[in-house]
C-alpha cells in the first residue's frame, strides 16, 4: 500500500482551559481530496492551521511525505512545509496586480523563473489575460482562481482550503467546484478543505471526515457517511434522514416489523425510503410541501413533535393538517447507541 502523503497522529491543541483539538488522527493519500465537515467551533480550521504550522502550541505528530513537520521535539517552520493555504476571504493583496499576487510567494526564484512560473499558473487557472488587473476588478470566481494560482505557484505538496466556496454565488458554485476539482486532478494535488455545507462535500470530496468537539467522529466516502452514520450525532450533522426510537416504531410506522424491544439503537429512515397515505387516524400531520429538483418533499409533524420528511414523486391533493400513515419501502438502517 502506498505511503500516505499526510499522516496526523494524536494532534491536540488548547487555548488556556479551552480544548480545541484532542487526539485528532487522520491520513490523506496522494491525489486525494478530503473534506473536514462539522459544526462551527468543532476545530476544523485549527486542523488546517496546525498542518500548515500557523498555530503555535499544537502537540502531536504530523508527517508530510517523508518529512516530520511536528513532533514532541520539533516544529518545522511554516515556510518550509511546502503547504498551500487558501483562506476563506482569499487574503489577496489589494494593492498588487494579479501577476504580482502570484509572484509574491516566489521570492526564492530568479526574476526569469518567477516570470515563467507565474505565467504557467495563470494559464492553468485561465487568468493570463487578467495579469495586470487588481483583485477588486475581478469577479468572485476569478478571485478564487487567483487565490488558487498564488497557492499553487510555489509547487506545494499539499493544498489546504478553508471554506473556499462560502463567498461564491450558488448559481455558479456547482460549475466552479467541478472545474476546480478537474484542475486539481490534472495537477495530482492532495487537498483538505473545510466546510459546514454538505452539498460542497458531496460535489467536491473523495472522502470526508465528520468532526465533533475536536475529534473525528467518522471517516469514509460521502455516500457511506451519509447513508451509514456511525452515531446519531453524525446522522444529525449529515441530515441523513428521520430518526426513530425503538419504542416509537409501532406508533410511527404501519406494520413496521422492527424489533420494538431494542433500546440500544436508533433506526434511520431516509425520506425516499418512506411513502405516505391519507388516514384520519394516522400518526403524522402534514405541515406543508416543498418542491425540489427531483421530488416533492412532505414536511410532517410526528406524535412527539419531531419533524420528519417524506419524498414523493407526485404532488398529493392534501392540505396542511391532513393526517397520514407512513409505510417504508426499504429496511431502515440501524444506528448503534454508544
Amino acid at each position: 500500500m502506498p505511503t500516505p502523503l499526510l499522516q496526523i497522529q494524536q494532534l491536540s491543541l488548547s487555548y488556556g482551559p479551552m480544548t480545541v483539538l484532542q487526539d485528532f488522527s487522520l491520513t490523506l493519500q496522494r491525489g486525494e481530496i478530503l473534506c473536514l465537515l462539522g459544526p462551527s467551533g468543532c476545530g476544523k480550521t485549527s486542523v488546517l492551521k496546525s498542518i500548515a504550522g500557523l498555530t503555535p502550541g499544537a502537540r502531536g505528530d504530523i508527517r508530510i511525505g517523508t518529512d516530520t513537520v511536528l513532533s514532541a521535539q520539533y516544529s518545522m517552520p511554516a515556510e518550509e512545509r511546502r503547504v498551500g493555504f487558501i483562506f476563506q476571504d482569499y487574503a489577496l493583496f489589494p494593492h498588487l496586480t494579479v501577476a504580482e499576487n502570484v509572484r509574491y510567494g516566489l521570492q526564492d526564484l530568479t526574476a526569469a523563473e518567477q516570470q515563467q512560473r507565474c505565467l504557467e499558473v495563470l494559464q492553468l487557472t485561465e487568468l493570463d489575460t487578467l495579469a495586470g488587473r487588481y483583485p477588486h476588478e475581478l469577479s468572485g470566481g476569478q478571485q478564487q482562481r487567483l487565490a488558487l494560482a498564488r497557492a499553487l505557484a510555489p509547487r506545494p505538496r499539499l493544498l489546504l482550503m478553508d471554506e473556499p466556496f462560502s463567498n461564491i454565488d450558488a448559481l455558479v458554485k456547482q460549475r466552479m467546484m467541478s472545474d476546480l476539482r478537474q484542475l486539481l486532478r490534472q495537477q495530482d494535488i492532495s487537498v483538505i478543505f473545510v466546510t459546514h455545507a454538505k452539498d460542497e462535500a458531496f460535489a467536491f470530496a473523495d472522502r470526508m471526515a465528520v468532526m465533533l468537539d475536536g475529534r473525528i467522529a467518522q471517516t469514509g466516502t460521502v455516500f457511506d457517511v451519509r447513508n451509514q452514520p456511525a452515531s446519531v450525532a453524525v446522522a444529525q450533522i449529515m441530515e441523513s434522514g428521520n430518526l426513530l426510537q425503538a419504542s416509537q416504531a409501532a406508533r410511527y410506522l404501519h406494520s413496521p416489523q422492527l424489533h420494538s424491544d431494542r433500546d440500544d439503537a436508533v433506526w434511520l429512515l431516509q425520506p425516499h425510503w418512506l411513502w405516505a397515505e391519507a388516514d384520519d387516524q394516522g400518526p403524522a400531520e402534514l405541515l406543508g410541501t416543498q418542491l425540489t429538483q427531483h421530488h416533492i418533499r412532505l414536511e410532517l409533524r410526528m406524535p412527539e413533535g419531531e419533524i420528519w420528511y417524506v419524498d414523493q414523486h407526485e404532488l398529493p391533493d392534501w392540505q396542511p393538517g391532513q393526517k397520514l400513515r407512513l409505510h417504508y419501502q426499504q429496511p431502515p438502517y440501524l444506528i448503534p447507541l454508544h
